[in-house]
């Protein structure tokens, strides 16, 4: 299945302010399967309503998009460095911090490339979180 992130510019373009805002509350921080098709069941139907949700099914149609969670406000670094080191997955660091799960891959990578030259059980603690690049979406 294909995975996509969408920023809060895009998705605000895509669907407008308000919309985006509502998506970003329920959804943020986590990824949500976007259909082919819009329905009215949906759940972004049911939030954002059925044009919005055709507006996101045209963009991303098919795909798992990860939501941010808003305006990017509220990024917590040491907590999140914290958390991965303890062994937290990226998924649960992005949900407790309330940041978006792109955020926590983005200093995760950055805690990888710090280990790199740190103690093997760091690196260890930092693989069992799941903090292994790219594609630690797929493990979330």
């Amino acid at each position: 299945m294909a995975r996509c992130w969408i920023s809060w510019e895009r998705l605000k373009d895509l669907v407008g302010r308000r919309r985006a805002a509502a998506l970003c509350r329920v959804f943020g921080g986590r990824a949500a399967y976007v259909p082919f098709e819009p329905d009215r069941k949906h759940r972004i139907a049911v939030i954002a309503g059925l044009n919005a949700m055709a507006a996101m099914c045209a963009a991303c149609g098919g795909k798992t998009v990860s939501f941010p969670k808003g305006t990017g406000g509220g990024r917590n670094r040491a907590a999140i460095t914290a958390m991965l080191e303890a062994g937290a997955s990226c998924s649960q660091a992005a949900h407790s911090a309330g940041v978006s799960l792109r955020y926590v891959q983005r200093v995760a990578q950055g805690l990888r490339a710090e280990a790199s030259g740190a103690s093997s059980g760091k690196v260890e603690r930092l693989r069992k979180a799941g903090v292994d690049g790219p594609d630690d979406a797929e493990k979330s």
